[in-house]
């Protein structure tokens, strides 16, 4: 179970490295995977779901804008903006 909330900076860092320009994060507490939704290729997303857990500890869910519009909302909704950073 996701616990604790992973860095936020490597989150984005990483999602950066796969190209991403938006992202958002979502972690439910009752959901072993931290989800996260951006919008990198469908072909980045397994290396990129790789080096989210190799550099945090967690297992992650990396969904992008493709993927079904009720998740999409969800994670838009519920989640938390990290990417672009808002100054």
């Amino acid at each position: 179970m996701a616990y604790t909330v992973p860095n936020k900076e490597i989150v984005r860092r990483v999602c950066h490295l796969a190209g991403a320009t938006k992202c958002y994060l979502f972690v439910e507490t009752n959901d072993e995977f931290v989800e996260v939704l951006t919008n990198i290729t469908d072909d980045a997303i397994i290396n990129c779901s790789t080096e989210l857990e190799s550099w945090s500890g967690m297992k992650f869910r990396v969904y992008t804008y493709s993927n079904d519009k009720i998740i999409i909302d969800r994670l838009v909704t519920n989640g938390e903006k990290i990417l672009p950073i808002n100054f």
